[in-house]
């Protein structure tokens, strides 16, 4: 079944107006904002399938984005709800393109109350993407796992790592046809969680 781009976005909006709305915490659920960076390993193909364009030659695309993915997590029970934004790739020279991962997730974190806490997460992710040769594809899913070290239960700066699978895609225009690339792939993410 696939879900129109702008009803997706929507939701994405509206649960990130909420998400950002609300307090560091209030009962019973903590409120976290990782933000970080993330190699992906789909950016280089998006390049490749651009790269094969005749005239075009794309030098180099940098693998790394930055990403930030607030969300809300019931401390009774470890599970959490949230939002991604990135991580955000951007193409600039002769030929210019943009990819930005929009998302929705839902996590389960394990030892929430340790200061070494795992963590898996689940959603679904859609690409808004543009410029040259690039478009807006299909979204798609992804799943992670992670832990935040140093966490505390009542706020403070954590560290977390993250590897991960997403499978978006966005179109790439290679001659007379159009051709899906997963922009993300496989990813890690280092972030810092407030």
């Amino acid at each position: 079944m696939k879900i129109p781009a702008n009803i997706f976005l929507s939701v994405v909006g509206v649960a990130t107006v909420c998400l950002v709305a609300k307090p560091a915490r209030a009962g019973g659920i903590d409120w976290r904002f990782p933000i970080g960076i993330t190699y992906a390993n789909g950016f280089q193909d998006v390049g490749d399938a651009i790269d094969e364009n005749p005239g075009v030659d794309v030098e180099y695309v940098l693998p790394v984005g930055i990403s930030l993915r607030p969300y809300a997590e019931l401390t009774d029970i470890g599970l959490g709800f949230g939002v991604s934004v990135g991580p955000a790739m951007l193409g600039v020279g002769d030929y210019s393109f943009y990819a930005v991962p929009l998302g929705v997730d839902v996590r389960y974190t394990f030892f929430r109350k340790s200061k070494v806490a795992p963590y898996v997460v689940v959603g679904a992710r859609y690409a808004v993407a543009g410029g040259d040769f690039v478009g807006s594809g299909d979204m798609g899913f992804f799943g992670g796992v992670g832990v935040e070290l140093f966490r505390r239960p009542r706020g403070g700066v954590a560290l977390g790592l993250e590897v991960g699978y997403d499978s978006s895609t966005i179109d790439v225009q290679v001659g007379n046809t159009t051709r899906e690339v997963e922009p993300i792939g496989w990813n890690a993410s280092v972030h810092a969680v407030f």
